[in-house]
């Protein structure tokens, strides 16, 4: 099993911006990296109140973390076999398999993989942070190892990103603001009982300042989880985080301007969306700094000014807490 020396990265996120964040952490070769998507799938709910994590899902997240691919549930395997075009697009991983998509899913391989690994890294766009809560009460292990990143977005950003998509329907609580609004404000109500346990091992971080400053915000970030900034994210930053129009028209690219990819959305949401959303969650824009737009004007073009006055000010500043305004 993996030893507990090895850094345990959990990464919360919300649908449509997690990736960003995700990449930049995990660009040394020796990092496994878990994107558990698929499996979460499993247990979409559109009514807030019921979403709680089964059994059944809790123990994936156990097994994940120790290695131990012998006891992950089957239909986890078949699942995410059903999404084999986007998982050959994992070259370190499918350059170990050798191109076959069976090895991929052999136990032992995987498993001597993520031992060999000097980092773990998990995405959930599902997991809430009561779930995370449950995670490290139940297992003690986890309690003492794991760091957690509550990466957040502006929730029009994540609202215009979701409208965008054909997948993302209400059935399945994508397209329901109540739902998003109840997720994160379930989030924000819930982050300082596992901080009791964590301390200072787990951290709520906006995209969009990690997105203006992508090399001090995450440097800044790595610091405030005890990690070091290595040459491998510097280098990865700079040839990733700054690429060119024509670099980024990939859609499974890897490769953005961050700094102009954040703001994208005040441009295709329509003001009246941006009304709704506003209007549905104030509660959840008040408590994470993000200014409310009373105009069109004001949407398309203050929003983004007033970050970048204030990444301008405060240069690799990630303060969560931190009220914007316009000015």
């Amino acid at each position: 099993t993996v030893t507990s020396t090895v850094p345990r990265i959990l990464l919360v996120a919300y649908f449509r911006y997690w990736f960003f964040v995700s990449r930049r952490c995990v660009v040394p070769e020796s990092t496994h990296f878990l994107s558990l998507l698929n499996h979460c799938l499993s247990f979409i709910t559109t009514t807030p109140n019921q979403h709680k994590l089964l059994p059944s899902v809790k123990k994936p997240y156990k097994t994940f973390s120790d290695c131990d691919f012998e006891h992950v549930p089957r239909v986890h395997t078949n699942k995410t076999k059903s999404f084999s075009h986007y998982f050959t697009r994992n070259r370190a991983l499918w350059s170990r398999c050798r191109g076959h998509i069976n090895v991929c899913f052999r136990p032992e391989v995987i498993s001597t993989i993520c031992n060999k690994s000097r980092m773990q890294l998990m995405k959930v766009t599902l997991l809430r942070l009561r779930d995370v809560r449950e995670l490290i009460r139940n297992y003690d292990d986890l309690g003492r190892s794991i760091k957690v990143i509550h990466l957040v977005r502006d929730p029009r950003g994540i609202w215009a990103s979701r409208l965008r998509e054909a997948w993302c329907t209400y059935a399945m609580g994508c397209k329901n603001i109540q739902t998003l609004r109840q997720e994160m404000r379930d989030d924000i109500d819930t982050f300082d009982e596992p901080k009791i346990i964590l301390q200072s091992r787990i951290t709520r971080v906006r995209y969009e300042d990690i997105a203006l400053n992508p090399v001090s915000g995450m440097k800044s970030l790595l610091n405030r989880l005890g990690l070091s900034s290595t040459r491998h994210v510097s280098r990865f930053l700079k040839t990733h985080a700054f690429a060119s129009e024509t670099k980024t028209n990939n859609s499974f690219s890897i490769r953005r301007n961050s700094n102009e990819t954040a703001f994208r959305w005040t441009h295709w949401l329509d003001y009246r969306e941006a009304v709704k959303i506003q209007e549905t969650c104030p509660d959840v824009f008040r408590s994470l700094g993000y200014p409310i737009a009373h105009s069109e004007v004001q949407l398309k073009t203050e929003i983004e000014k007033a970050f970048r006055t204030r990444s301008d000010r405060e240069g690799n500043a990630i303060d969560s807490t931190a009220v914007l305004h316009f000015v």
